[in-house]
């Protein structure tokens, strides 16, 4: 066991008030520049607990800067990158390029924190945000020219190269509009917190109130910031648990519930994100699905496809989208995608899975030797809910044709196969007990997929043919 594991295996035995004892002692050293711990490896050990608490955190300067970002950072590294997004790993070599360009600011501010925290730990450090974000706005400011000139004698280049340096611009545009943001994500926080809205930071419902509170702040900063004011919408849309709600605010400020409309503002960044997010996921689809590779676990794939049926759905309800606009053309093209990847050959690969609740010979006659395997009929079900998934929640995106056909075809060869095994039980009774589950779990599939009562007489049929050989 490495020594970090040690750790935290260690620190999982401390209870709650210990544990927040021990984050507040280790983030006062390293504020006041004092360890005499590992800040870093005991933090990421107590994380998962100091998550449950969320006690108040005493910031170093760094974390007090990129608390202003906190609503944009992502453990994901798109490429290219996604609006409204920044990689964590920007956050090192970024800060690491503006302590290179303003070194002596960068103390001078670290003194005053330490200071500040000398004397109150939280209400220092809170009351040294304003002055923090407003001196980083600066020297994001310089790390951003730097990098757009064309040649430099420092290393800032080699720190923030290819998309970094486009992180680093983002930065440096969000920093400068850090104080009205944040005043305006607290108000809405107020809103949705007040209404039970908000869970472990996520949006559970954008309601109405918080739609007022959020336009009348994104407008007050896109008068005095222009287009800046989308990172209001984009830093709301990344703790949505239905991420299309944020078109809620679209319409709030354009008074229009058109893509075309929308398209034409600032505010047209946010359909593009949802637009291309949703893009994103029918690929994900189509990558997860090969017809030689092996069939993906059908329970995740219908989570995948239910993802995309809801955020696609979703945008629709929210927004009136033409077909033929750049935006309904690029949601026809993620439901192409999607829906060519779960084609009549995959499907078919599915439903011979579903059949090995009545196996076969390798000749083709009824195998009577077991029952269904075990894990077999929670596997034909789970097939089973999948094509309901397909014809039922698919009808609207182009999935359901296929899925009919690959229901139809299930449907005739369980009827088959319940031929042959009722023949078996005529000819060999000593199996009747296998044939009867197996023709059992048939009846089951039958009577998720099918309304017509074909279950119900595969069981009749079986113990017709049971009383006959008595």
């Amino acid at each position: 066991m490495d020594k970090n594991a040690q750790l935290r295996t260690a620190l999982g035995c401390l209870n709650a008030k210990q544990a927040v004892a021990l984050a507040n002692a280790v983030e006062i050293q390293r504020a006041m520049g004092t360890e005499t711990l590992p800040a870093g490896p005991i933090l990421d050990a107590l994380r998962a607990r100091l998550r449950e608490e969320r006690p108040a955190r005493i910031p170093d300067l760094r974390r007090l800067v990129v608390n202003a970002l906190e609503e944009f950072l992502t453990d994901r590294s798109d490429e290219p990158r996604v609006d409204g997004l920044i990689p964590r790993a920007t956050i090192l070599p970024w800060w690491d390029a503006v302590r290179l360009l303003v070194p002596t600011e960068v103390d001078a501010m670290a003194v005053r924190l330490k200071d500040a925290i000398a004397k109150d730990p939280v209400a220092g450090a809170a009351g040294l945000q304003a002055d923090a974000y407003q001196e980083a706005a600066k020297w994001a400011a310089l790390v951003a020219a730097e990098l757009a000139k064309p040649k430099s004698d420092l290393p800032v280049k080699k720190l923030l190269r290819g998309l970094l340096a486009d992180d680093a611009k983002i930065i440096a545009e969000i920093l400068s509009i850090a104080k009205p943001l944040t005043t305006a994500i607290r108000a809405m926080n107020r809103v949705l917190t007040h209404m039970r809205l908000i869970e472990e930071r996520r949006i559970l419902d954008l309601a109405p109130d918080a739609i007022t509170s959020l336009k009348q702040n994104y407008l007050a900063l896109s008068e005095a910031h222009g287009m800046s004011a989308r990172y209001l919408a984009l830093g709301v849309l990344n703790r949505l648990t239905q991420p299309n709600q944020i078109l809620r605010l679209g319409r709030a400020l354009s008074w229009k519930s058109n893509d075309t409309l929308v398209s034409g503002t600032e505010f047209g960044c946010v359909g593009a994100r949802l637009i291309a997010d949703l893009q994103r996921a029918s690929q994900e689809i189509s990558a997860q699905v090969s017809l030689r590779g092996p069939l993906p676990p059908v329970d995740e794939l219908s989570q995948r496809l239910s993802r995309y049926f809801d955020e696609c759905e979703g945008l629709l309800a929210e927004m009136g989208l033409r077909r033929d606009s750049p935006w309904g053309e690029a949601i026809l093209k993620s439901r192409a995608t999607a829906a060519d990847a779960i084609n009549r050959g995959i499907l078919d690969r599915y439903t011979q899975v579903a059949l090995a609740i009545m196996p076969q010979l390798k000749d083709g006659e009824a195998d009577v030797s077991a029952t269904p395997p075990r894990g077999s009929i929670p596997d034909a079900m789970a097939i089973g809910h999948f094509l309901q998934l397909l014809t039922q929640r698919g009808q609207r995106h182009g999935f359901a044709q296929a899925a009919r056909e690959a229901i139809d075809a299930l449907g005739t060869e369980i009827e088959t196969r319940t031929a042959d095994l009722i023949g078996e039980v005529r000819e060999t009774p000593v199996h009747a007990a296998t044939i009867e589950a197996q023709i059992d779990a048939g009846a089951k599939l039958c009577e998720l997929l099918f309304d017509d009562g074909r279950g119900q007489l595969m069981r009749r049929r079986l113990a017709n043919a049971m009383r006959a050989t008595a």
